[in-house]
């Protein structure tokens, strides 16, 4: 029994050594999510820009927090983990790789602007549009400030998220100057006149009812705006 323990610690002893000597073969990276924004290549070379000569580093000698903070950095990183994987080649040596753990950001809803846009995600930060991907999300047009996203837009967003009819139905969101919002529903040609980011349940059953009662008799195009604006009551203008 003791030849046999002193027979295990020296493998095993062996074994860290070889861990400890093995070199850097490569990097693995991992998104959190199936959904995908960031090429993968991009996030593999941020970790080989991070560590000069990677490939010819020892493992043990890699800042793993320090590459996690490089690839931070990136604007649809939300968290990076990274960890050292070892794999036996044979019995002599070791390999080991860098396993890069993505958490993306979550886009929330797109901004459309003159000269582009950018996406809003479920934190508040904006994040740039991806050229590999494109979230199926809210599109939002017009004055669309700091303060907005901060407050009203978010708020309002979130509510029509919360309902599948409504998720459903709107497609796209214009912010007036005054702060106002102007909705552009997939069915019917027409606008709706949201008013203030207030009282929106009531002004939600209103225009549900508007829908069931008047709508579904076949008037989705015999109007060109619905006005929500005004307190307990549906102003509808004719083509």
């Amino acid at each position: 029994m003791i030849i046999i323990v002193v027979f295990m610690v020296l493998i095993l002893s062996f074994a860290s050594e070889k861990r400890k000597n093995a070199l850097c073969s490569g990097v693995d990276v991992i998104f959190e999510e199936k959904e995908q924004f960031i090429p993968r290549k991009q996030i593999e070379n941020i970790v080989y820009n991070s560590v000069s000569s990677l490939k010819s580093k020892k493992l043990t000698s890699l800042n793993t927090e320090a590459i996690e903070r490089k690839i931070e950095k990136h604007p649809w990183v939300k968290n990076a983990e990274v960890f050292i994987g070892y794999q036996r080649m044979d019995d002599q040596f070791f390999a080991g790789r860098l396993k890069v753990f993505i958490d993306q950001r979550e886009p929330f809803f797109r901004v459309m602007t003159s000269d582009g846009g950018y996406y809003v995600d479920t934190e508040g930060k904006k994040v740039p549009f991806s050229y590999i991907n494109t979230a199926k999300v809210m599109v939002c047009t017009g004055s669309v400030s700091r303060e907005m996203i901060d407050g009203p837009l978010t708020e309002f967003i979130k509510y029509v998220y919360d309902d599948k009819f409504w998720k459903a139905q709107i497609e796209q969101i214009h912010v007036k100057g005054n702060g106002e919002l102007v909705l552009v529903p997939r069915v019917g040609g027409h606008l709706i006149e949201l008013g203030k980011v207030e009282n929106l349940d009531i002004k939600f059953r209103n225009l549900r009812a508007l829908y069931e009662e008047v709508f579904s008799n076949g008037g989705w195009n015999k109007y060109k705006r619905v006005s929500l604006r005004y307190d307990n009551q549906i102003v509808c203008t004719r083509k």
